[in-house]
């Protein structure tokens, strides 16, 4: 399998890298993170893969919509080149987009894995 030096495991190891990127997000206190998309069904993550979060904390409240989204770009650019996309919701949000069957709910019906969950909140 391809080593790649930037990250220091093999790339097509999908749960490492994960586990990786889920490290990385908890230092925005999530009540949950999910992973949605493409990756969920599959054991290997390629470099050309997508990986698709969603990361719900109230942390985010206050926050602008596009502000949070660039410090989560931020945080996980040592990840390159894998293309990560994290949709940063608070748990009011993220209640209402599936209350109201919105984009998200239709996505998360097609497949998602849990990733970490607080199981206090």
């Amino acid at each position: 399998m391809n080593m790649n030096p930037q990250f220091g495991y093999k790339i097509l190891d999908k749960s490492q890298i994960i586990n990786k990127i889920r490290k990385e997000l908890m230092k925005y206190n999530p009540i949950i993170i999910i992973l949605h998309g493409s990756v969920v069904k599959t054991s290997i993550i390629k470099k050309s893969s997508d990986i698709d979060f969603i990361v719900v904390s109230d942390i985010y409240k206050n926050v602008n919509f596009f502000t949070r989204i660039k410090f989560v770009q931020n945080l996980l650019r040592k990840f390159k080149p894998l293309r990560i996309d994290v949709i940063c919701l608070t748990y009011s949000e993220f209640d209402y987009l599936l209350s109201k069957k919105m984009e998200l709910f239709y996505s998360l019906q097609k497949g998602y894995q849990i990733v970490y969950r607080d199981e206090k909140k």
